[in-house]
């Protein structure tokens, strides 16, 4: 569907190609070529715009139901391997809480510290 959609990108560009050629010709314009060529560019981007989004909207579903598998597959397997623990050794202590992360200072670091090294 992505190939189809790239395709059809095409005909837009080679309508302009086609205008230019119809309206710098020396002899009288035809209207009625003119008009072809404008519907069959706009055909092109519809037909590019429907198979391109076809094609994603696709991809993304593909996408989803793998990451679902994919994790359902790893949830049926860990309480497997949580169970293998060695009964000699107890559990772990708690960890302390994590101390709140202050984002806006994340986000200047971000841009001020490349400034700063440049």
């Amino acid at each position: 569907m992505q190939v189809i959609g790239a395709v059809a990108g095409l005909a837009p560009l080679l309508a302009v190609v086609e205008l230019g050629r119809s309206l710098l010709s020396s002899g009288p314009i035809d209207h009625g070529h003119v008009w072809s060529v404008v519907i069959a560019g706009a055909a092109g981007l519809l037909v590019r715009l429907l198979f391109t989004a076809a094609s994603s909207g696709i991809g993304h579903l593909l996408d989803g139901r793998v990451q679902l598998s994919f994790r359902r597959h790893l949830a049926a397997r860990l309480p497997h391997r949580l169970s293998r623990r060695r009964p000699d050794r107890g559990r772990r202590p708690p960890r302390r809480a994590a101390p709140p992360r202050r984002p806006l200072r994340r986000l200047l670091g971000c841009f001020l510290t490349p400034a700063a090294h440049d």
